[in-house]
């Protein structure tokens, strides 16, 4: 009997159990690690050498090593795994079942709890329409130091973390691969979210009897020409009302009449809107979208006639006003509008106002010039049209 075989014989019946001697590969093993244990363990998933995958042989710390191993988490695992097999074969498999469910849970509640303040987070700068990320996106949410802007998420959840110890011990002890912090986590925590909201907005088109289409597009700041794509439907839920929703924006390459015309009915297609229920098309006056042979309008009414196009009116009250500003008399009313705005803007000037404005106007809360905005004029412009 060699040496290793003796130490093992030594130690077989002691507090190890679950320890088991290879004489052909001439070391110890841990039954249980190798029968049901992983390859890969610990918050790196680093590989496992000893006891698991490759025998031990070092007797002068197997104290130590073993007392180390039967408190590793994976080595208890196995253990209950064969716990389990055991009371199986004892006729107690509803235990077992009973056993792994509410392991299971418990992670599920476990990862939950690591979500869904981040979700919350991503959720309140979409409503608040400010940006998730800043200058610097990575590393511990905690070794930020003032200099560097790392976004509003994480500013939020190290405010939050203040008054909730789960987050907090969640952002300093998860895993470095598991911190759900990264920008493709955030991209697709967003796209979830847009996917949910376009869900219901397509649920409440299609119980409307009719619905219009209205679509626009332009170059963005990256240079993409894209779409924006709008529905104008009936809501029969309590009072009859007529609304007008966002669908999505759509990248476009093509920007020919037909192509347009197809990516249109395409994406509506891809949302599930019955388009024999589309009876408008509204659009700008562009002979891409509005040309009565190559249009968009021309190859939709093809396929469905009775989706009649009209002019958007905005568009038209906007080029209308366009046209008005370049009028020597509103022109030269704004340019005077402007100078009043440049007179008052001083301290002393501005004081003098607001003392008239107070004596003669007690009751406004207005005290204050606005600077003449030529896109505010316009705004202005269209609201006194729906009055």
């Amino acid at each position: 009997m060699n040496v290793c075989n003796k130490n093992y014989v030594r130690y077989k019946d002691k507090r190890w159990t679950w320890l088991a001697f290879s004489p052909t590969i001439n070391g110890a093993f841990c039954k249980n690690c190798v029968l049901f244990g992983p390859k890969f363990a610990g918050r790196a998933q680093q590989k496992l050498q000893s006891l698991v995958l490759t025998p031990f042989a070092k007797w002068k710390d197997d104290t130590e090593t073993f007392n180390n191993h039967q408190n590793n988490k994976y080595h208890i695992n196995a253990e209950q795994t064969i716990y389990s097999l055991r009371s199986i074969k004892n006729g107690e498999s509803m235990d077992t079942i009973r056993i792994i469910d509410t392991g299971k849970q418990e992670l599920v509640l476990q990862n939950r709890s690591r979500l869904t303040p981040i979700i919350d987070a991503i959720l309140v700068c979409g409503i608040q329409g400010i940006a998730l990320r800043g200058h610097r996106d990575s590393g511990a949410i905690y070794d930020n130091d003032n200099n560097n802007n790392d976004g509003n998420l994480r500013a939020i959840l190290r405010n939050r973390s203040l008054g909730d110890p789960i987050l907090r011990d969640n952002l300093l002890n998860c895993p470095k691969n598991a911190t759900y912090l990264s920008p493709i986590i955030q991209n697709e925590i967003i796209y979830a979210c847009n996917e949910l909201i376009l869900k219901k907005i397509i649920t409440n088109i299609n119980k409307s009897p009719y619905f219009s289409v209205l679509a626009d597009e332009t170059t963005d700041v990256s240079g993409v020409e894209q779409m924006s794509l709008c529905v104008r439907y009936i809501s029969l839920d309590g009072d009859i009302q007529i609304l007008e929703e966002f669908l999505q924006f759509i990248p476009v390459m093509d920007m020919r009449g037909e192509a347009l015309a197809k990516t249109i009915l395409l994406n509506l297609e891809k949302y599930k809107l019955n388009l024999n229920l589309m009876r408008g098309q509204d659009y700008d006056g562009a002979p891409a979208m509005s040309g009565h042979l190559n249009g968009v309008k021309a190859h939709i009414l093809k396929k469905y006639p009775f989706a009649i196009y009209v002019h958007c009116a905005s568009h038209s009250l906007n080029l209308a006003i366009s046209d008005s500003c370049a009028l020597p008399s509103i022109r030269n009313s704004m340019a005077i509008i402007s100078k009043i705005y440049d007179f008052f803007k001083y301290p002393k000037r501005s004081d003098v106002l607001n003392r008239t404005i107070s004596m003669n106007a007690p009751e406004t809360h207005h005290q204050k010039l606005k600077k003449m905005c030529p896109t505010g004029w316009v705004y202005v412009m269209i609201q006194f049209r729906h009055l």
